[in-house]
């Protein structure tokens, strides 16, 4: 595999984890909605789905977009951008 392939490869898995994180803060932990994010974010109801449904990974939202998400979010920027392990809890 090439610089190019890998650092493409690279790229699209950050921003499946984007939508992934994106996804799981408006939608499990926060509840908000786009229009609610946007309106306190600063960041458009059309970019905000465009990224919260990103499973291709082929968006690339620039640094001071993200870092409104987060702020709006009330979550530190490394927490849209880390991949998160999440362990489903079976109940016995």
């Amino acid at each position: 595999m090439n610089v190019s392939a890998f650092a493409e490869k690279k790229t699209q898995h950050l921003a499946r984890t984007i939508s992934d994180n994106l996804s799981w803060y408006m939608n499990i932990t926060l509840r908000v909605t786009n229009k609610e994010l946007a309106k306190k974010s600063g960041v458009s109801e059309s970019t905000i789905s465009l990224l919260k449904n990103d499973k291709e990974g082929k968006q690339r939202p620039d640094l001071s977009t993200l870092i409104k998400l987060a702020m709006a979010l009330g979550v530190d920027f490394l927490d849209l951008v880390t991949e998160k392990k999440i362990v489903e809890v079976k109940e016995a």
